[in-house]
């Protein structure tokens, strides 16, 4: 998978007035972390990374371009973001430096190809219940994306996350036992969209909530 080129530099002052400062110079605060690879406060610029996360998948890999000769040429992903839960704007990036020949766990994005036979001859509709998957693998295999093909799938039949042919190098770490696509009755179609805005709801107003890293928890003092 191609590296997105991201610049990147540290951030000498840590600390919520710090934190609000660099965002309105339009930058936004991260953290860098890895194995063998000391924590390290750190900026990027806000457009920047936003036209890349535009581009970039859950799985994506950035190479850090920067004056800092401990960031420069490192490879990294990203393992957190903070969003704002209502202007959705980024507040935080926490990445993680990848070594060679490291295994790293990575949510990786599911892919649906084809129409599904159920939905053409049989009056179904597809309905997908999981849209990424956790894998575990080399730094050097991790997928853009995985996909399933459900062009045989029939009315009442699924697809669970262990039917997924996964690259060479790379093993599911999600529930095996996770569906993934099926094909249900109108009736089932409309009772899963109803239970999925209830969870989206919910999960909207947890969000304000959120677990905070030590420095964003400092932040919100």
């Amino acid at each position: 998978m191609e590296s997105f080129n991201l610049n990147i530099n540290p951030r000498q002052t840590t600390g919520s007035s710090a934190c609000r400062r660099t965002r309105k110079d339009n930058q936004i605060p991260c953290v860098v972390y890895g194995r063998k690879f000391d924590s390290l406060n750190a900026y990027v610029v806000t457009n920047e990374f936003k036209r890349l996360a535009q581009k970039s998948r859950t799985s994506q890999t950035f190479k850090f371009e920067s004056e800092n000769s401990d960031l420069n040429a490192k490879t990294a992903i990203v393992k957190d973001l903070q969003i704002h839960p209502i202007t959705r704007d980024v507040l935080h990036v926490d990445f993680q430096i990848l070594q060679p020949g490291d295994l790293v766990k990575v949510i990786v994005p599911v892919e649906v190809t084809g129409e599904a036979d159920g939905v053409k001859n049989q009056g179904g509709v597809l309905a997908v219940s999981c849209r990424e998957i956790t894998c575990s693998c080399s730094v050097e295999n991790i997928p853009y994306v995985v996909t399933i093909d459900v062009s045989e799938l029939k009315l009442g039949e699924r697809i669970w996350a262990e039917n997924i042919k996964l690259p060479e190098g790379v093993k599911l770490v999600s529930n095996s036992k996770e569906t993934v696509a099926s094909v249900v009755s109108s009736r089932v179609s409309k009772l899963l969209d109803s239970e999925a805005s209830a969870t989206e709801a919910g999960s909207a107003v947890e969000a304000g909530d959120a677990p905070a890293t030590p420095e964003k928890a400092e932040e919100k003092k």
